[in-house]
């Protein structure tokens, strides 16, 4: 067993109110039927910090599990736990989190939305059509839910149910190129080359890297008779789908750098009031991404309500010399020299603020203030 295994294992063995068995593993007694039972996953592979933090994420639902807490943020924690889970490669165990988040709180429609997802991405259409119709039924407006339901329409051979899902969506922003990818795809089915000709090359004008397109275009073009730019596309083929503008999706492959884990972790420390916590999972973020202004804004501000304004106000100075016209740095920065004394500077540093951003309510605060 390696080092930083068994290091998550203590994370575990000294949460608080903990018991012998894993209870998301288990299950209490009183949620036995109610939830399902989520089976620790192999971490081996994991680098240490993401184990780190998929540890004490499992650790967090035993102890609400363990303490009554309310459906709702027992809902919260399972899902961000599955979040976790999905953005590095454990599906399985990401699947039974959201299915328990989902039943804790049915009117969320980010656990609907993941759960349906994640059915998708494991190739069980039927299962992610159910479940994409009930988090349609949650949220209609989010348009990328009708991109995945004709995904798996097409998928099914459901031909006329996702070229009609293609065609609503074929104009949205974000979605143009995946949507007339679909479109292309069932032209060629139906046999309907120039149409599938007209689709596919656009795909490519609007995302070139999408290089998984010259393959279907090739055999349109090829049916067409026209063998010499078919075999310029085949020998361009290759994986990259067309990219589809999904928000929810982005949050979950943002949770694969250790970077966004670690500042995740900071902004619910801060949240909770616990600023040493947050000043810990900032610096551990910023190793990560010490080119990060806004992370170490955020950083200096954890460490002032820490109680360490010199070090927050030499964080901000960091992010000052990259970056002099970094509004929040600026006002914050401005704060600190007005608190010790530096009137003049900070004054300067409000109206440095107010040049860029004339509405800002604090700014403008401060130095109406200093002016009374």
């Amino acid at each position: 067993m390696t080092a930083h295994i068994i290091r998550c294992l203590l994370v575990l063995l000294l949460a608080p109110n903990f018991t012998q068995a894993d209870q998301v593993a288990t299950l209490p007694q009183a949620r036995v039927g109610e939830l399902q039972p989520v089976a620790l996953p192999n971490l081996e592979g994991q680098p240490e910090d993401i184990s780190t933090v998929l540890v004490e994420a499992r650790a967090h639902v035993d102890a609400l599990l363990q303490s009554a807490a309310a459906d709702t943020e027992l809902a919260d924690a399972y899902g961000e736990l599955g979040s976790l889970y999905q953005s590095h490669q454990l599906g399985q165990a990401a699947e039974r989190c959201f299915e328990n988040a989902v039943q804790l709180a049915p009117d969320s429609f980010r656990w609907a939305y993941y759960l349906a997802w994640v059915t998708l991405q494991s190739g069980r259409n039927e299962l992610a059509l159910q479940h994409f119709e009930a988090a349609y039924k949650l949220d209609p407006d989010y348009p990328v839910l009708t991109l995945r339901m004709a995904d798996a329409w097409l998928d099914l051979n459901r031909q006329d149910k996702a070229q009609a899902a293609y065609q609503a969506v074929a104009d949205t922003e974000g979605l143009q190129a995946a949507a007339r990818y679909g479109l292309g795809q069932i032209a060629l089915l139906r046999r309907e080359y120039q149409q599938a000709v007209d689709y596919l090359t656009r795909v490519l004008a609007l995302d070139p890297a999408a290089t998984r397109v010259h393959y279907p275009l090739a055999q349109a073009l090829r049916a067409l008779g026209q063998n010499a730019a078919a075999r310029e596309h085949l020998a361009q083929r290759g994986n990259g789908l067309p990219a589809a503008r999904d928000p929810l999706v982005e949050e979950l492959q943002a949770l694969q750098s250790g970077a966004r884990l670690h500042f995740s972790r900071a902004m619910k420390a801060v949240r909770k009031h616990d600023y040493a916590a947050a000043v810990t999972a900032f610096e551990q973020g910023l190793q990560h991404d010490p080119e990060n202004p806004d992370a170490r804004v955020s950083y200096a501000r954890a460490l002032y309500l820490a109680g360490d304004s010199g070090a927050a106000g030499a964080a901000l100075e960091t992010v000052l010399d990259a970056q002099p016209q970094h509004v929040t740095g600026r006002f914050l920065y401005a704060v600190l020299q007005e608190e010790a004394g530096a009137t003049t500077v900070a004054v300067s540093d409000y109206q440095r603020v107010l040049e860029q951003d004339p509405a800002h309510a604090g700014a403008n605060f401060y130095l109406g203030d200093y002016h009374l």
